[in-house]
């Protein structure tokens, strides 16, 4: 198979809008991601470099604990649907496919200035 003899990376460079509403400890977000994902392949009879538009949309949860007055520590867990889902062929077969979601977690530190 030609997959097995080459190797492929890729790196996202874009940007995130996310308008947030706070209640109390708790802020609901919504999500708009934007960029181009670069991807490069080596070591087969057709390696080449592309550039794909990435975008997606959706939403963030959050609940933020304020240890002092300048610093917080937020918790949250987000998760985005492709608008545009990309696929990735070695060789004219099918090598990726993007998912359709993607999301994740993170324990942000928040300062004040």
């Amino acid at each position: 198979s030609p997959l097995l003899h080459g190797q492929v990376t890729s790196s996202l460079l874009g940007g995130t809008v996310s308008p947030c509403l706070h209640f109390g400890l708790l802020a609901a977000c919504g999500l708009l991601e934007a960029g181009a994902l670069h991807t490069s392949a080596s070591g087969f009879e057709q390696s080449n470099s592309v550039w794909s538009p990435h975008l997606a949309a959706g939403g963030r949860a959050a609940v933020e604990f304020e240890l002092s007055p300048r610093w917080t520590v937020r918790a949250q867990a987000e998760l985005l649907v492709r608008v545009v889902r990309i696929i990735l062929t070695v060789d004219e077969q099918q090598a990726w496919l993007s998912a359709p979601l993607f999301g994740g977690l993170g324990l942000v530190a928040v300062a004040a200035f």
